[in-house]
């Protein structure tokens, strides 16, 4: 009330009607946000008369309401009284200030939304009590989100029981909370990401769904070279001569990631934990922790170190999550 008194008093010694200022106030825009919003301070503004050659030289004041069209009928009625509206504009060169009104507090968002897409934390996740590349995503952005999902894991003696039970005859499988069933890794884990806010905004969201893409291919060709704890016993010779052939082309691919990074060199993204980067880091994990030990080294140093001690994903691969201890399922060359 009384920055619109300010306004109405500002109009008056202008000469203005009172309709003035329900024009000017009806181009400004509310903002909400949480008490712990980053506010910015309040500016003066102030008001000089504009000439018709100085239109050329506008330059916008502060920007929480809707600038008017220089041209049209408001813009003309206004121009004496821009500083009542915060999408005001003063000449670049240096502005005579007539009457001064304290510019509202804006207040700007900075809290990653609770969730995206409208899409809610899954009630049970389902999966093998293993540290894969595919199920390790999930059970990250599950701790993450700090979701109400209850996380539970499958022995290889359950999993023949278990197995005609699920949707798809696979693990992982996830219930939601309407009562269907969702399937695929892939699936569940960007729902996981959505339901914790975390699928980014913006450019972020695009490179993180970029990086995903990369890193499906980088996944077909790690995995084509590296033994699992089902495949070492038959890994052979030729499997060994396969895997030093291969080696060097999926390390060329994985350089392709570096110059996509942020010039912190630690991140893809501005947060950082998008679900392309802790998609990406989780395979890094698995692969150095069976026979590419040099994917978490390099271009990728910083990047990984990081995530590895981002506490939620620290307390996944650490056994300390709802999943419990998670052996690793990749595993190193046999000697």
């Amino acid at each position: 009330q009384g920055l619109s008194c300010s306004r109405a008093c500002g109009l008056a010694q202008l000469g203005l009607p009172p309709s003035a200022l329900d024009s000017t106030m009806a181009q400004c825009t509310t903002y909400a946000a949480p008490a712990a919003a980053y506010v910015s301070p309040p500016q003066p503004a102030y008001v000089a008369p504009l000439r018709p050659a100085q239109a050329a030289q506008l330059t916008p004041v502060y920007t929480n309401c809707q600038p008017m069209a220089p041209g049209s009928m408001k813009y003309a009625q206004l121009t004496q009284v821009h500083s009542m509206s915060s999408g005001g504009y003063v000449p670049a060169q240096a502005a005579r200030p007539a009457v001064v009104v304290p510019q509202p507090r804006v207040v700007v968002s900075q809290a990653r939304p609770a969730k995206q897409l409208g899409l809610n934390a899954p009630r049970k996740a389902v999966y093998f009590a293993l540290a894969t590349p595919v199920g390790l995503p999930m059970m990250c952005f599950i701790e993450l989100g700090n979701l109400p999902t209850e996380g539970v894991v499958v022995t290889m003696d359950e999993w023949q029981e278990l197995k005609p039970q699920t949707p798809t005859g696979v693990l992982p499988y996830a219930e939601m909370p309407d009562g269907t069933v969702l399937s695929e890794s892939g699936a569940i884990a960007r729902v996981c990401a959505g339901a914790a806010g975390m699928l980014g905004m913006g450019n972020d969201y695009a490179k993180s769904e970029m990086l995903n893409g990369m890193t499906a291919d980088l996944n077909k060709k790690a995995m084509a070279i590296c033994p699992s704890v089902f495949t070492v016993e038959g890994f052979d010779a030729a499997k060994k001569a396969e895997h030093d052939e291969n080696k060097p082309g999926v390390l060329e691919f994985l350089a392709k990631f570096e110059k996509f990074l942020l010039p912190s060199g630690d991140r893809f993204t501005q947060s950082g934990l998008t679900f392309g980067e802790v998609d990406l880091f989780c395979k890094l994990w698995c692969y150095a922790n069976g026979a590419l030990p040099e994917v978490m080294q390099g271009g990728l140093a910083a990047f990984c170190e990081r995530m590895a001690n981002t506490p939620a994903i620290k307390k996944v691969l650490e056994g300390g999550s709802r999943f419990g201890e998670l052996p690793t399922y990749l595993v190193p060359l046999p000697m």
